[in-house]
């Protein structure tokens, strides 16, 4: 089940789109994978996004919460390492989210995680400037 929180005031975000759609696959599939190791059936993604208008740099918000395994603090950088994986899978999902946000000028982490009840992945971005110039 997926559920959406979208902010009406939500202005482009700065950068490349295909890239920035590329973060949130990435990311959304590693939570739809988690979630599938869930026993009970209780899987839900909920996106929220928020505009942050006095955040300068970052006030574009965009919130993944899962209801996966959920991700223990000593692994909330690592899991942005190339190779690194938690299933056995390639380790580069993260990698690259965190490379092309990176080239966005923004912020991807994790914002809070509880074992084992899901994780909340915060993606920053900087806005387009008037025109939508970068």
């Amino acid at each position: 089940k997926m559920s959406l929180r979208l902010a009406d005031n939500l202005p482009p975000a700065a950068g490349n789109e295909i890239a920035i759609q590329q973060v949130f696959l990435n990311i959304m599939l590693n939570a739809t994978q988690q979630m599938a190791l869930r026993q009970d059936g209780h899987r839900l993604l909920e996106i929220a996004t928020a505009y942050e208008a006095d955040r300068c740099k970052h006030p574009i918000k965009v919130r993944f919460t899962d209801t996966g395994s959920g991700i223990h603090k000593q692994l909330w950088e690592k899991i942005f390492a190339l190779g690194f994986s938690t299933r056995g899978g390639s380790g580069l999902g993260l990698y690259i989210a965190r490379s092309l946000v990176d080239s966005l000028d923004g912020k991807i982490l994790v914002e809070e995680s509880f074992v084992p009840a899901g994780a909340t992945f915060l993606v920053e971005l900087p806005a387009a400037k008037q025109g939508g110039e970068l």
